[in-house]
Order: C-alpha cells, then sequence, then structure tokens
C-alpha cells in the first residue's frame, strides 16, 4: 500500500487512509486557499448561495455577481419577499436562470416552513427545491462543520486518482462517495471539502500539476503514470448541430420578446422568437404559425 493508504481488509474495507495524507492536504489548504469574499461569511446562506452560483460557472466569472447578489438578498428573508423577475435579474450574467428559479423557491421553503434557520440534518435540506446531495453536503460541512463528504467534479478527479480509481460516469458515483467518506477529516470536514475541492480546481486540473501537489508521494496515478489518464474519458453523447434563426418583430411600441416554459430553449428569459432551419427534433416558437417570412419582417 502507498504512504497515503493503509487497509485493515481490503475486501470490506479497501480504502483507509492515513490520517497523515488528510493533515497535509488541510495544511496546504490554508496556507494556499484563494481569498474569495463567500469564504469570509459562512453562513448556510451564503454557502448555499455561491454553491448554486458555481455550478457551471467559474470562479471569476461568478464573483463580482455574487457580491451584488448579497448586497441586494443579504438574508433568507430579503430574498424570500423579492419578485422572481427581480431574482433573475441580479442573476443576468450567470445563465441557467433554472438556479435562481429554484434557489428562490427553496429559500421560500426555508422561510415559510422552517423560520428562516437552515436545518442539520441531510433529509430535511435535500427536501429545499434546488439542492442536491452535493450542495447540501457542502452547506452542511462548511457552514456547521458536520462530517459530510462532498462529491463534485474536481473531488472526483482527486480522489480517483488518488486511490487509482479507474471507473467513471454515474454508476462509480456511490463507490467515488465511498471512499470520499473514507477520506474525510472528520475533524475538520469544512477545511477538508474545500481543500479537496480547491486541489482540484487548481492543482489536481485534467492535466495535472503534480509538482505541486502536496499529495504527490501519496497519489496512486501518479506512482503508476497514469495520472492524466485517470479518470477515464466518458464518451460524449451524440451532439446534434442546430441553426436557429431569431425574428425582429416589432411596432411603433417597440419589439416582441416572448417568455413560456413549454420552450425548449430560453424558457426562463424572455427572448426573441426563433425558429429552427434544416434537421431538428425541437417546435418551433408557436408564434411562427403566423406565417410570417423573414422578408416579410
Amino acid at each position: 500500500m502507498s504512504a497515503g493508504l493503509r487497509s485493515k481488509d481490503p475486501i470490506l474495507d479497501p480504502y483507509r487512509f492515513d490520517p497523515k495524507t488528510n493533515t497535509k492536504l488541510r495544511n496546504w489548504f490554508l496556507k494556499e486557499k484563494r481569498d474569495l469574499p463567500f469564504r469570509k461569511n459562512r453562513t448556510p446562506y451564503s454557502t448555499w448561495v455561491s454553491e448554486i452560483m458555481l455550478q457551471q460557472t467559474r470562479v471569476a466569472a461568478m464573483l463580482p455577481l455574487y457580491e451584488k447578489f448579497m448586497q441586494r438578498f443579504p438574508t433568507p428573508e430579503e430574498l424570500a419577499n423579492a419578485e422572481e423577475e427581480e431574482v433573475l435579474r441580479y442573476w443576468q450574467g450567470l445563465g441557467y436562470y433554472s438556479r435562481a428559479k429554484n434557489l428562490h423557491l427553496g429559500v421560500k421553503k426555508l422561510v415559510h416552513e422552517f423560520g428562516g434557520k437552515f436545518p442539520k440534518t441531510l433529509e430535511e435540506v435535500l427536501s429545499l427545491p434546488g439542492v442536491g446531495p452535493y450542495t447540501a453536503r457542502a452547506i452542511l460541512s462548511i457552514s456547521y462543520n458536520l462530517p459530510f463528504a462532498v462529491l463534485d467534479g474536481n473531488a472526483k478527479r482527486v480522489l480517483s486518482r488518488l486511490v487509482l480509481f479507474q471507473e467513471s460516469g454515474s454508476k462509480a458515483d456511490p463507490k467515488l462517495q465511498k471512499i470520499a467518506d473514507s477520506f474525510l477529516n472528520t475533524e475538520f470536514p469544512g477545511d477538508h471539502n474545500e481543500a479537496v475541492m480547491e486541489l482540484g480546481a487548481r492543482v489536481c486540473i485534467p492535466k495535472p500539476l503534480c509538482n505541486e501537489c502536496p499529495l504527490q508521494i501519496d497519489c496512486e496515478a501518479n506512482k503508476a503514470g497514469l495520472q492524466e489518464s485517470i479518470p477515464p474519458i466518458e464518451k460524449k453523447k451524440k451532439e446534434i448541430p442546430l441553426n436557429i434563426r431569431f425574428y425582429l418583430l416589432h411596432t411603433e411600441n417597440g419589439f416582441l420578446l416572448l417568455r413560456y416554459p413549454e420552450r425548449r430553449f430560453f424558457k426562463t428569459i424572455y427572448s426573441l422568437p426563433f425558429g429552427f432551419e434544416g434537421k431538428n427534433p425541437y417546435e418551433s416558437d408557436p408564434v411562427l404559425d403566423w406565417d410570417l417570412k423573414a422578408n416579410d419582417l
């Protein structure tokens, strides 16, 4: 076994980590962690907002919008009482507006059913709209220091390389969660989870910077020279090329913008009516049933 792993029973308990590995990781994090605004106020609410914003969004793009959002909605009550239109307006620039809608719904439930106090059980947290296993575990560990290990894309990459785990995809997630649980520093679960994610975001990247890694000598993939091929790349689903034509319909009163949930795209925001050109499986906006042609507009 490696310096980072100890196995008592490789069949029943295959991953028993040396506590020194956790200590090295936490020491690296405390010294090297980025000074980010959302790390300065680790209430469950601020952690929740930051985690939702960081889904599908890079930190650099998220930061200025996070600060504006928190200035306008500093408490769950402020957000719960706001109109959806205003919430979406403060979300502009982040995209994936369903995240904002679900966050808004979740905070409303928090205020109305939990009195605005974030629950401390995984089951109750998962009852909030838009909160999945990763987000729930992140909030509970970071804000309440409860022993829940997180598993996001960065954590999966770090853990897979650390123990030479050569599976990937959703079917591998339950096994990786067990590895994450075994690796968790239960004394400092919040720091540990942030350290794993920080390592994955800055050092254990797809093309890893192994010489900068505090766990280099503990990493089984590095020892085997397989760090760049783990986790294995999943086959991409077949992509459908789409050509979209947007229409400008206007009168002296302004331009026509549409928003309705039945649309395949742009269903949570106002946008111009549009149609697809070429082969595609989607229906165009109903407004185009007016039999308008591009040269008529």
